[in-house]
């Protein structure tokens, strides 16, 4: 996560963010690893996900590394379809804004304005 934030270009804002490990069978107040990701049953090994600590602010980005042999492509789409770009009470951004994005077998997802310069981070690291 701090590689993908250290490529970014230096006019992006990054909030102060929090990061947090993921699993399939971790809890968020009733929804876990929905609130994340959109969806249960992707097969990842390891993620993790940094967000924004204020509230008011839209910028949630998920690294996931895939399990071998997972189908990527599929679960691009339905983290794409699952994931909830307005999840935050006060603000969101738009579904055409939405990146989902995957280098080998890692996905990135990004709901965050600046999503095309997290995109662009993250092509970098290939």
């Amino acid at each position: 996560m701090q590689r993908l934030y250290d490529n970014l270009d230096d006019s992006v804002a990054v909030p102060f963010v929090a990061n947090t490990a993921l699993s399939e069978d971790m809890s968020f107040p009733d929804s876990g690893i929905v609130y994340y990701i959109g969806v249960r049953g992707i097969p990842f090994t390891e993620g993790i996900a940094s967000e924004s600590v204020i509230g008011a602010v839209a910028h949630s980005v998920v690294l996931l590394r895939m399990a071998p042999g997972a189908d990527i492509e599929g679960a691009k789409r339905q983290i794409r379809d699952g994931v909830d770009p307005m999840k935050w009470i006060c603000t969101g951004v738009p579904r055409e804004e939405v990146v989902v994005e995957s280098i080998g077998n890692i996905i990135l997802l990004v709901l965050s304005p600046d999503g095309a310069a997290y995109r662009s981070a993250f092509q970098k690291l290939a």
